[in-house]
């Protein structure tokens, strides 16, 4: 049972990956083309129009998706520690420096991340017309919360591996 779950949850993180790689490709193509393309003001325009916002200006827009892009090669790489953290459980590699090391870079690159999607959204109320800017804020009052508890959580299972590790170098050196 405990090896299927491994197995989907690899599975998971693999097809997650996998997204996450074909939105930075369109993200990349997408900001390449506003760029290279000469009057591409109105173009961006129509391609950022959303239910919330649509953005006022050409520079705004690229900053936005080059933002975007950044934060999603965070999540690539978030996505990619958390399959090697899989595997090593996999294996019942539990308590190991490998893991300690993982999980602070986890909490590094989910730091970075959160900081990424704020300064987007800053980047958004600055530069954007909103349609229903309330609904906005609210959703990323909650984004922020959600991504504060997962910090949170992952400092944590961080310092509960850290323990596990220190107790397990004490009973080995004890034996």
């Amino acid at each position: 049972m405990k090896n299927k779950v491994f197995k989907l949850l690899n599975i998971v993180a693999w097809i997650g990956e996998i997204y996450f790689v074909l939105m930075a490709i369109f993200y990349l193509i997408f900001l390449v083309a506003a760029v290279i393309t000469p009057g591409t003001q109105g173009w961006i325009r129509q391609m950022m129009i959303t239910p919330f916002f649509k953005v006022s200006n050409g520079p705004s827009a690229w900053m936005v998706i080059a933002v975007a892009l950044i934060a999603d090669i965070v999540m690539i790489v978030i996505v990619h520690y958390l399959q090697k953290m899989i595997v090593n459980l996999n294996q019942e590699k539990y308590f190991e420096q490998d893991n300690l090391q993982l999980l602070q870079r986890l909490l590094a690159t989910v730091g970075i991340y959160t900081i990424l999607n704020w300064v987007n959204v800053l980047l958004i109320c600055v530069t954007g017309e909103f349609a229903k800017a309330d609904q906005l804020s609210s959703e990323w009052v909650a984004s922020s919360w959600n991504a504060l508890i997962f910090l949170a959580i992952i400092y944590i299972i961080y310092l509960v591996f850290k323990s596990g590790l220190k107790l397990q170098q004490e009973s080995d050196t004890f034996i």
